[in-house]
């Protein structure tokens, strides 16, 4: 009688095993289906683009000069002599909208950018278009910044591209300051 209940027990140890095994071995065949380990990473695929924009350009003899017109790509700075309360630590905005694979040919890239005090405050969320930019960036030690604005395109030499609206310092969530800014590109 008792070699029966250990017989048993072990067949059925045996069988909870075998079961767990063959469920994990198919759901790894049905993972490696659905998701090959040679896909390629975001870097690796906007490599590829670039390359792939290269072959075709040189193939059809085309010219990649003509690239779309939305270059809100650089670094933005604000040129106030004195800054309200809660931004007088602000340095300047980067915001990066294309990848350069060689120093004449771009490729447009999901935008990024930060948002530079005394920390680097990398943006969360943006979004830029031919009209407007809006940001929100990271929060450290609760404090975050969010950025609402019109692009203004090139005009002339002396102005240059600008962005303006209202950037907002938050705190824990809350607004502890904002002003209206316009940014201009260049640096110090």
């Amino acid at each position: 009688m008792r070699i029966q209940k250990y017989v048993l027990q072990f067949t059925a140890a045996t069988v909870t095993f075998l079961i767990g095994w063959s469920a994990y071995t198919g759901y790894s065949y049905v993972g490696s289906l659905l998701f090959p380990a040679s896909a390629e990473t975001p870097a690796a695929a906007s490599t590829a683009f670039a390359d792939n924009a290269l072959m075709t350009a040189e193939f059809t003899g085309e010219s990649l000069d003509e690239t779309p017109e939305l270059i809100i790509s650089g670094e933005y700075y604000i040129f106030d002599e004195t800054l309200p309360k809660g931004f007088h630590d602000f340095d300047y905005i980067e915001i990066v909208t294309h990848e350069y694979i060689t120093t004449d040919l771009w490729v447009p890239i999901p935008p990024k950018g930060s948002l530079q005090t005394k920390r680097n405050y990398r943006f969360a969320a943006v979004s830029v278009s031919p009209d407007f930019v809006t940001f929100e960036t990271e929060s450290i030690k609760g404090v975050q910044y969010r950025f609402t604005g019109k692009y203004h395109p090139y005009q002339d030499e002396k102005e240059g591209d600008t962005i303006s609206g209202r950037l907002m310092k938050l705190g824990n969530g809350k607004i502890i300051a904002e002003m209206d800014v316009t940014l201009s590109p260049g640096g110090c």
